[in-house]
């Protein structure tokens, strides 16, 4: 049945991108005109009634909480250390991002400029434990206002953006399986507010190319439960469908860049595929 159904999907998925060929994509700005609430004519999900960065999409409610009794979790003695800002060191990372100077070590944090930086382990099953700010008083566009990502085997994005002061399409606020699933609440602390995620990753489960479970995800935002066992159906991307991911059950972790300073001081993954 399963394989069915994922037959299905798949040929849906051919079909939606048949028809958004012949469609114009109209972008849908807030009253001001500095906000892009989403977009019309994008590719339908195929799993929902909603298509890509629908502006029409319910936004997430809003839950205020307080920075000061964020909890931040220390790194059990099983977790994988990629960035320690008690320890500043770039080790674990491939070099390529620093030596083409798109990342830099900021004083004691790992600070973003464009492009990604992937960790040179690879990863399948996996609690990520994340902890990032984005900066105060951004002069950037707005399409770049804390605009980063958390790419889980470096192909599933979950988005990091300043959705506390800056709507977007749900889909791809703070939170979001980018371009698929909106995040349950919108959590997002003003600028320069230490966050974190606690992402919990399942991989999918594949038999050559068929596809017996799509992979997984339950994430904290800032203690709060955001996504809860939410399914990934491809690999994420802007304004289109998800695309193929057949087989794909281990990956390195890939912090995004997009132009905006964003700092992360804690990165640590544990290994649940014992």
């Amino acid at each position: 049945m399963k394989k069915f159904v994922w037959i299905l999907f798949s040929l849906l998925l051919v079909t939606s991108w048949a028809a958004a060929a012949e469609k114009e994509v109209e972008v849908v700005y807030a009253e001001d005109q500095y906000c892009i609430l989403g977009y019309r004519g994008t590719p339908k999900l195929p799993w929902c009634e909603y298509c890509v960065h629908d502006a029409d999409r319910p936004v997430p409610p809003v839950m205020k909480l307080n920075p000061a009794e964020i909890p931040f979790l220390s790194p059990p003695e099983d977790a994988q250390i990629l960035f320690d800002y008690h320890h500043p060191s770039l080790e674990a990372w491939k070099p390529e991002a620093f030596e083409k100077g798109n990342w830099k070590l900021a004083g004691n944090y790992l600070e973003a400029h464009t492009g990604g930086v992937a960790s040179k382990a690879v990863f399948s099953d996996a609690h990520i434990h994340v902890e990032w700010r984005y900066p105060k008083d951004y002069q950037g566009d707005w399409g770049n206002q804390g605009n980063n990502g958390v790419l889980i085997l470096g192909i599933y994005e979950i988005q990091i953006f300043n959705s506390q002061k800056y709507r977007i399409n749900p889909d791809g606020m703070a939170g979001a399986i980018y371009g698929q699933t909106p995040p349950l609440v919108n959590v997002a602390l003003p600028e320069g507010e230490w966050q974190s995620y606690d992402i919990f990753f399942q991989a999918g489960k594949w038999d050559g190319k068929t596809c017996l479970e799509r992979p997984r995800v339950t994430i904290l935002h800032n203690g709060v439960l955001i996504q809860n066992n939410a399914i990934i159906y491809g690999k994420t991307h802007h304004k289109i469908l998800p695309e193929d991911d057949t087989g794909c059950t281990t990956g390195p972790l890939i912090l995004s860049g997009h132009h905006c300073p964003v700092q992360f001081r804690s990165v640590w993954v544990r290994n649940l595929s014992k």
